[in-house]
This record gives structure tokens, C-alpha cells and sequence, in this order.
């Protein structure tokens, strides 16, 4: 985050919430136990960060690893 200018900030934060109403979604009728299936997509989550590319507002490129 602290590599990010506040718009960009802005940007994660609002689609981490949006991911979070997701995760707890899916979880709730997908998975017989709520819990493992919370600690599966927020490990998927954490994948999806490190392997994927991001740019900020303006095109330039964000290193998150």
C-alpha cells in the first residue's frame, strides 16, 4: 500500500471489500466447513497478488513482490 498514491489506494481497498463480500458469499454455499473454505480462497487471494501484473492510474507499472 505504501508504494501506491492515494487514489490507487482508494482502488484496492474498494475491490479487496468487494473480493471479501465474494469470499464470504461463495463460502457460505459452496464448502461443508465455512472456515476451510475461507483459508483456500484467501490462499488463492494471496497467489492471484503475487502473479499477476498491476499498474496504477497513470500506467505505471506496481511491483508488489
Amino acid at each position: 500500500m505504501k508504494r501506491l498514491g492515494a487514489d490507487d489506494q482508494a482502488a484496492l481497498k474498494k475491490a479487496q471489500r468487494a473480493w471479501l463480500a465474494f469470499r464470504d458469499a461463495d463460502c457460505e454455499v459452496c464448502w461443508a466447513d465455512r472456515r476451510d473454505c475461507m483459508i483456500a480462497r484467501t490462499d488463492e487471494r494471496e497467489e492471484q497478488f503475487k502473479t499477476s501484473t498491476y499498474f496504477d492510474g497513470r500506467g505505471k507499472l506496481i511491483e508488489l513482490r
